[in-house]
C-alpha cells in the first residue's frame, strides 16, 4: 500500500494541474450587438495585411458587420471576437 505522503503528493499535483488548467480556460461565447468601436476594430485588423499569416490567400472586403460573438478569457482580461459580415473576396492588392 502506498505511503500517505505519496498519496498526498499525488493529490496535490493533481489539484495544482486542475487549477492551472482552469486559469487558462475561457468563458462561453455570447452574442452581442456590434458597436461602432467593434466594427472599427475589425476594419483596422482587416486593413493590416502585414499581420496576416503568410498562408492566407483569401482576403475580405466587408460591407457591413451584421453581428458578433464575444468570449472573455478567464484570467488575462482579453476578449476574443467572431464577426458575422456581409462582404466579398478581394485580392491582396485591394486590402489595406
Amino acid at each position: 500500500m502506498p505511503a500517505v505522503s505519496t498519496l498526498a503528493s499525488s493529490l496535490l499535483a493533481f489539484v495544482l494541474f486542475a487549477a492551472s488548467y482552469a486559469q487558462e480556460a475561457t468563458g462561453e461565447w455570447s452574442k452581442a450587438s456590434p458597436t461602432d468601436a467593434d466594427s472599427e476594430m475589425l476594419y483596422t485588423a482587416l486593413e493590416n495585411v502585414s499581420a496576416y499569416s503568410p498562408d492566407v490567400t483569401t482576403y475580405l472586403c466587408v460591407y457591413k458587420v451584421n453581428g458578433q460573438e464575444t468570449q472573455a478569457a478567464a484570467d488575462t482580461g482579453t476578449t476574443n471576437y467572431k464577426f458575422g459580415v456581409t462582404g466579398c473576396n478581394a485580392g491582396k492588392e485591394f486590402v489595406g
